[in-house]
């Protein structure tokens, strides 16, 4: 299993915000062109696949490679000796504090809850049976107000948790998902570590 957070793989640079619409609405990311900013997903997000080369000055070259980023060259010397522009500063350290763990998991509960909303949809008036009185003048009858509340606060609430689910948390996995890769996996285990520390 491979977790990407915000991934440009196969996105064209103009495209890149509006596939990823929590990233236009980030006040550090706002200004920025698109190529920039995928410069600076390649240089400091936690799932970029550059993001374990040590020498910091290598890992901007091959960011400046991956995404397409064009600094004049000016720019790009003092790019390679990590002096940043304050907005691009500004961008690194915000990518880098996104927790992938953190957003896997969020990512997982919602579709988890999703899948419970789509079976209390499924549900009918008869599923709402309760029974009224005891001995022989017990009687079976439907709760339709508990299943007009039911089913009304589901219905409020898919429209929220459709739009977060497509959304996604920026998360985008490829390849089996089972628990024990979960388990192996760094970025999900570190985060449950750090967790662990917290609570």
């Amino acid at each position: 299993m491979k977790i990407r957070l915000f991934d440009p793989t196969g996105l064209k640079a103009v495209d890149y915000k509006a596939t990823y619409p929590e990233l236009a609405r980030t006040e550090e990311f706002e200004s920025m062109r698109g190529n920039e900013l995928i410069f600076v997903w390649y240089y400091a997000n936690a799932t970029s696949p550059l993001i374990d080369i040590k020498d910091e000055s290598k890992r901007v070259t091959e960011a400046i490679k991956a995404s397409g980023y064009n600094p004049d060259p000016d720019d790009y010397e003092k790019l390679l000796k990590l002096q940043f522009p304050p907005g691009i500063e500004a961008a690194i350290e915000k990518m880098s504090s996104y927790m992938p763990g953190a957003r896997y998991f969020g990512w997982k509960a919602l579709k988890n809850i999703f899948d419970q909303y789509q079976d209390i949809a499924n549900m009918t008036p008869s599923d709402f049976t309760k029974k009224v009185g005891s001995g022989d003048t017990a009687e079976t009858i439907t709760d339709y107000a508990a299943y007009s509340t039911v089913t009304g606060t589901v219905s409020k609430a898919l429209a929220d948790l459709i739009h977060r689910l497509e959304e996604g948390f920026g998360i985008s996995v490829t390849g089996k998902v089972s628990d024990s890769e979960e388990e192996s996996n760094a970025i999900l285990r570190d985060w449950n570590l750090n967790k662990k520390k917290t609570s």
